[in-house]
């Protein structure tokens, strides 16, 4: 749905639609190399998007996901790498 990087400030605005007859299961995938102690492939954290962020039939979003400060040095249970995204 979107792709984006982050700016000088850590600071990123993602906005996506799609077109789908079934529901849909967005998921907010940060990668990244943060304190990995130099293992190959990216760090990824994987944050599930809550349905009431999503809006149905409209391109305009009602409502704005804020996921905050992120502190990627820190490991999340079930973090994964990927070489390839």
């Amino acid at each position: 749905l979107a792709f984006g990087f982050t700016n000088a400030n850590g600071s990123f605005f993602l906005e996506g639609h799609e077109t789908e007859i079934t529901n849909i299961d967005p998921v907010l995938k940060i990668f990244h190399k943060c304190n990995d102690k130099g293992i190959p492939c990216e760090r990824t954290w994987r944050i599930g998007v809550p349905d009431k962020y999503i809006t149905i039939g409209e391109r305009e979003p009602k409502k704005v996901m804020d996921v905050g400060i992120l502190n990627v040095e820190v490991v999340l249970n079930g973090e994964t790498r990927d070489c390839i995204h």
